[in-house]
């Protein structure tokens, strides 16, 4: 059928780099034994017929249902690694539709009981020893950037456009400054006094960020361009920066004597130098 189809791909795909088998919309642990139990069969098959494919192939499960949330000590007991879909959860938690324009504003992975969960899967992969990962908009969602370090989120799947800004959030945080923002934000009840929380931390980074950033590129004379994302992610959009006064008076006093050929490689070092710099931004 279908599902054996699959296995058979990921598996003949697995010799020619790493692979994992997710299993996603799992409820039960009866499912992931059972698909365990189909993937040795055509692991089996395949052998028979001499075809390679990894042997130690990881299979995991997507925990984005209520009760895979709460099963999750048992599912540690079964799967090689989680990845906590917060999509499909959070709509689950909070029994919304996040398709349905009428009711898509309950739609809230800032709401309490979403963090419980997350918190308590979290916990409870640690406790277990199994690697977890999260994927889905609250990965990506800086404001709770330190929440998920807190809680013990070691590996965040996020689109490439948001790579780099969740990167910069978690290199603005300390421990002990994350645990502080966690335990107060825990202590709250509502989605409102949540999110209420988590923007006034974030807006307080990005303005330090911001004061970073714009030393820097006084320092040399540029220019830069800010805008902030719908969901208020602080974004550089670009730099633009240029040599500092006494640089160019160096290449200009250098073309003056004739030393082109001088100049032009005092410029392209100055240039490679700022680069640099623009790059550990």
């Amino acid at each position: 059928d279908m599902f054996r189809s699959h296995l058979r791909a990921v598996l003949r795909a697995s010799a020619y780099g790493k692979a994992h088998l997710l299993l996603p919309m799992v409820t039960g642990v009866e499912e992931v034994r059972r698909a365990r139990e189909i993937l040795e069969e055509e692991k089996e098959a395949l052998r028979r017929r001499k075809v390679a494919f990894d042997e130690n192939l990881p299979m995991g499960v997507m925990v984005e249902t209520v009760s895979a949330c709460l099963m999750a000590d048992a599912f540690s007991k079964e799967a090689d690694f989680f990845s906590l879909g917060t999509n499909d959860l959070t709509q689950y938690v909070l029994g919304v539709d996040r398709g349905n324009a009428r009711v898509a504003h309950l739609y809230s992975y800032f709401h309490p009981a979403v963090l419980r969960l997350v918190r308590q899967v979290l916990e409870t992969a640690r406790r277990t020893g199994t690697k977890v990962s999260m994927c889905g908009e609250a990965a990506a969602d800086t404001a709770l950037t330190p929440v998920l370090l807190t809680f013990g989120l070691e590996a965040f799947s996020v689109a490439p456009v948001s790579l780099l800004p969740v990167r910069k959030a978690i290199s603005l945080w300390t421990m002990e400054e994350a645990k502080a923002v966690t335990e107060k934000a825990m202590s709250l009840e509502t989605e409102e006094e949540i999110q209420a929380e988590f923007d006034a931390n974030v807006a307080s980074d990005e303005e330090t960020y911001a004061e970073d950033l714009a030393t820097f590129v006084q320092d040399y004379n540029g220019g830069m361009t800010l805008y902030w994302r719908p969901e208020g992610l602080f974004f550089v959009k670009h730099i633009l920066v240029a040599l500092t006064e006494e640089q160019q008076d160096e290449i200009s006093t250098l073309r003056a004597e004739g030393s082109d050929e001088e100049a032009d490689s005092y410029r392209e070092e100055a240039l490679a130098s700022l680069d640099a710099k623009v790059a550990e931004i």
